[in-house]
């Protein structure tokens, strides 16, 4: 029952190999239906091995089984070793089995499929896992029933993670200056040896920064999550990556996305993963190339460490180079992701749950700002509906009311400008904070001091903060990892 061989395997594909095989045993051929394997079975006293049986014989055999088939190799079934395209063998011009078939469905299967993570009609390609593989939806939908069984009895869930301006930071040699190289190279000098941050991958001519207190999180995280990876960079920035992040195989176990998987709108999508949507969070800092599965997203702080990306998102000045400092390991964006995490973790085993991460995730995001009164100043133009501006989105959901008006049950006003909004919440003693004090809260999950972000006309091009989510998509694709 050995899944026919390829040319390269990662180390998540065994884990997904006992899966189908454990559907193989339980199939009406297998061990547990109390008949012999396929290929394994020993002859009956005074009959032909398989290996003797004649090909329309074998043929027939192979039938009681597929189809339908439950995915493919490089092109051959799983199951009963057929090639996807059978034309040639229904003809008669070549036997089932025969090593011309085989490695016919192998050429076939290798660059023909895979290339868009979404598959066809009938088949997910999970090109990530094992080289050649796809599966079909029946087989998808075992597999993610299988792996949400696994989960439950483990008490896990599924964590995706993005790497760009999520769990670190990389740059092109290109993008960097004369003097911000002699600057990093002072850096990697005086760094630990036994736990690198900043490293200068020259056969990848780039720069990769980790986010501060990425180690103790994905340690943490490892225990109440099932980590897997996905990036909009390419598989080998992606496999470079995963050789820095986790050199022993025991964070990801292989589970590595890349863009290469995403949708042909090239857009992330969890059915990829073969996981259960109601069983997955998701770490990223761009919201928008998770159409589908916005509810499953924990929105990150974007990471800017180097100032050529800074610019691509509109933030020029505001990386951590150009400011000479980091983000704190201990109070920064992974340490209170971590702290939603592990919430959301016991929310959803807790007896009597919904069972449903969307569900704990969007309670606890509306605790948020739960007695909060929100009036807006200046943010939203007057040519837009209101109720679908993202600052009036994120206030509803981190559970304040929005109002258009000025009236007594206003405690907080957002303001962009200075209008007769803000005299007035002057005058009655409201708080009076910048845009930046909304977003730092739905990023902290936590209702944050309104002293640290008090409106002023300095602070008005805050307003901003609510970037385009196309324009913001568009540039996290450019500036995701590339191999150059």
């Amino acid at each position: 029952l050995a899944m026919p061989a390829t040319p390269s395997s990662s180390q998540g594909g065994n884990e997904l190999e006992d899966l189908l095989l454990e559907e193989l045993l339980e199939s009406p051929g297998g061990a547990k239906a109390g008949t012999e394997p396929l290929e394994d079975a020993a002859p009956r006293s005074g009959e032909r091995s398989q290996t003797e049986q004649p090909a329309a014989a074998k043929k027939a055999r192979l039938e009681q089984y597929c189809p339908p088939h439950p995915g493919y190799m490089g092109g051959i079934c799983i199951r009963c070793g057929m090639i996807k395209e059978q034309e040639r063998e229904k003809d008669g011009n070549l036997p089932i089995g025969s090593h011309q078939s085989i490695q016919q469905g192998m050429d076939r299967g290798h660059g023909r499929y895979g290339s868009n993570g979404a598959g066809n009609d009938e088949h997910l390609t999970l090109d990530y896992i094992h080289h050649g593989l796809e599966v079909s939806k029946e087989e998808a939908e075992r597999l993610r029933g299988e792996t949400k069984r696994k989960a439950i009895r483990a008490k896990k869930l599924l964590l995706v993670l993005d790497l760009d301006h999520t769990l670190l930071h990389s740059t092109r040699m290109t993008d960097v200056s004369e003097q911000d190289a002699q600057v990093l190279h002072g850096m990697l000098e005086k760094q630990s040896v036994d736990a690198p941050m900043l490293f200068h991958l020259g056969h990848m001519n780039m720069w990769t920064k980790f986010r501060p207190g990425i180690r103790e999180f994905l340690e943490k995280a490892k225990a109440l999550f099932d980590l897997h990876v996905f990036t909009m960079g390419d598989k080998m920035y992606a496999k470079e990556m995963e050789k820095i992040l986790d050199p022993s195989g025991s964070l990801f176990r292989g589970r590595v996305a890349s863009s290469s998987d995403a949708n042909s709108d090239m857009m992330k999508d969890l059915d990829v993963l073969l996981g259960s949507d109601d069983m997955m969070v998701i770490l990223d800092d761009t919201l928008g190339v998770w159409p589908k599965h916005k509810a499953n997203v924990i929105q990150m702080k974007r990471y800017l460490f180097f100032p050529a990306c800074a610019v691509k998102f509109g933030a020029s000045g505001s990386s951590y180079m150009e400011m000479g400092g980091d983000e704190d390991a201990k109070t920064g964006a992974l340490a209170c992701a971590f702290q939603v995490l592990k919430r959301s973790h016991a929310m959803f085993f807790k007896e009597g749950s919904h069972n449903d991460i969307r569900e704990c995730l969007a309670t606890l995001r509306s605790r948020i700002l739960q007695g909060c009164c929100i009036l807006f100043s200046r943010v939203i133009p007057k040519d837009v509906n209101h109720e679908m501006h993202p600052a009036w989105v994120l206030a509803k959901q981190m559970g304040a009311v929005c109002v258009n008006d000025i009236c007594d049950e206003v405690t907080h006003i957002v303001a962009g400008g200075s209008t007769s909004k803000t005299d007035w919440g002057k005058q009655k003693g409201k708080f009076i904070v910048s845009t930046e004090w909304l977003h730092a809260c739905g990023f902290s999950w936590t209702k944050c001091d309104e002293r640290k972000f008090r409106y002023s006309t300095s602070t008005g091009k805050t307003a901003q903060l609510f970037e385009n989510e196309a324009k913001a998509v568009e540039a996290a694709k450019a500036a995701a990892g590339r191999s150059a």
